[in-house]
């Protein structure tokens, strides 16, 4: 019963997956086999709790050095930043930023490839409740050709002829016989599968897709405002800039846990599939449907039984309609009713034909191996795929709101055009009165151009202040400063 199941192996990724630790809240192991349990679910929110873990401390370490930083940069002397260098932090943000866009857009190709291949996953699934609400519809179309006044009425006629009393009588017989069968098929059926399943799927995986593709979009457009923003260097937008990247940062590390706890999920149930599915329908008719196929021709239909009494119960109203048919009389006497019986048992055998088809181990099975296909080869490697993108992704805005914290220290004191420096000679020049010329302000123009200097670059000799005689003067101006 089991020659199928050997079909089916794990690809690399499905096991890298599930080989991750399964632990609890107290670090206890806990189960990697899925269950729909608070204890398997422990492990997989502990994961995804790490990456926002990791960045919590990466924002708290960050703040640490800027606060330090900012610390020593007010306690000491204020050094000039040439536009070079901010020009240089300007572009290379810039280029950086450049690359994290396309690392969104990568991620949203990703994101599309993902969500054909879950859309296959719920087209397959469709096609099971497709077979199961068919055998209901087979059921229902039998009932509705059921007219049992036609076969009372030819009983009647038949009052006085053994062969075709019995024979009537016999056929209401095999007509609900047949009904009990099919509803019997069509009952197991429907509770083998929850028709509903795949709706409810189908409506959490359009609002898992647009939720992701706005996600993107929010991030492009994010990115390319701070592109801007780096590119103005003015203060409010740089820091406005950092603000927006604190936020689409930790927005995109919780994305990062998410799909790594997705990830988790889906190699667990991929690493053992048909389990996940008995654990949820356990039925001898789900095992068959599971592992049989064409390579299996010894495996026995669970609803052998009832295809048998099907086929028999159709033999014996071909046989008794027969019996009928060869009396001619009674055959005038209830042409009109005996034709409707011809059509609703004729209605019965296509039903049955299709219903035993529908049984059979292919349509079923089929669909089963494609949503398999779909979900544990395609889906996770597209998945993969997104979660590395989406890692790198949060790993350079990390990056790129460092550099931003450098580029708003940058742009926010003065640079060499505006240079602050200490004059020893203020107060002299200004007849040693004030003391708020001891800071005279300095330009690259009087740099390049000594002369321009109102100030002697050189301090007084001894000798000039001693009259050159030695002595010291009492009396006059320091007529040596050019003031």
């Amino acid at each position: 019963m089991a020659c199928a199941g050997s079909n089916y192996t794990p690809g690399a990724l499905v096991e890298a997956f599930h080989r991750i630790p399964h632990v609890d809240i107290n670090l206890n192991t806990s189960t990697d086999a899925f269950s729909v349990s608070l204890n398997y679910f422990q492990a997989v929110i502990i994961w995804a709790c790490i990456p926002i873990l990791v960045c919590v401390c990466l924002f708290i370490l960050m703040s640490v050095y800027f606060i330090l930083i900012c610390c020593c940069c007010c306690c000491g002397v204020e050094r000039g930043k040439s536009n070079t260098s901010r020009w240089a932090c300007a572009v290379l943000q810039a280029i950086f930023m450049l690359f994290c866009l396309a690392l969104a857009g990568a991620s949203f190709w990703a994101e599309v490839a993902l969500h054909t291949d879950i859309t296959s996953v719920i087209s397959s699934t469709n096609s099971i409740s497709n077979v199961v609400s068919s055998a209901s519809l087979e059921a229902v179309k039998f009932n509705q050709s059921t007219n049992t006044m036609a076969l009372t009425r030819i009983q009647t006629a038949a009052y006085g002829n053994s062969n075709a009393t019995s024979a009537s009588i016999n056929l209401i017989s095999y007509g609900n016989q047949l009904n009990t069968e099919f509803e019997s098929i069509s009952g197991t059926l429907g509770s083998l599968w929850d028709a509903g399943f795949s709706s409810s799927l189908d409506v959490l995986e359009t609002a898992r897709h647009w939720a992701v593709i706005g996600y993107f979009i929010l991030v492009s457009i994010v990115l390319v405002i701070i592109l801007i923003a780096s590119l103005v260097r003015k203060v409010p937008f740089v820091v406005v800039m950092l603000v927006i990247l604190f936020f689409t940062t930790l927005l995109t590390w919780i994305a990062v846990g998410g799909s790594l706890a997705t990830l988790m999920v889906t190699s667990d149930i991929c690493h053992n599939p048909n389990t996940v599915v008995l654990e949820i329908s356990s039925s001898p008719q789900t095992e068959y449907y599971l592992n049989c196929n064409s390579t299996c021709p010894a495996q026995t239909n669970p609803f052998s039984n009832q295809i048998g009494s099907i086929n028999t119960a159709n033999i014996n109203i071909r046989t008794q309609l027969g019996y009928i048919l060869s009396n001619q009389t009674l055959v005038n006497l209830v042409a009109v009713d005996l034709s409707t019986t011809q059509a609703q048992f004729t209605i019965a055998q296509n039903a049955s034909q299709n219903l035993i088809a529908l049984t059979g181990c292919t349509p079923i099975n089929k669909d089963y191996t494609e949503a398999r296909q779909s979900l544990c080869n395609d889906a996770i490697l597209h998945a993969v795929v997104q979660f590395g993108l989406v890692a790198t992704l949060a790993v350079c805005l990390i990056v790129q709101l460092f550099c931003g914290g450098f580029h708003a220290g940058l742009i926010s004191g003065p640079s060499d055009d505006e240079e602050i420096i200490l004059d020893p000679f203020g107060d002299l020049a200004a007849g040693g009165v004030s003391s708020t010329n001891a800071w005279n302000y300095r330009s690259n123009t009087a740099r390049s151009n000594p002369e321009s200097i109102p100030l002697n670059d050189q301090p007084p000799k001894y000798s000039d202040l001693t009259g050159g005689n030695g002595n010291h003067r009492t009396s006059g101006g320091y007529d040596h400063f050019n003031a």
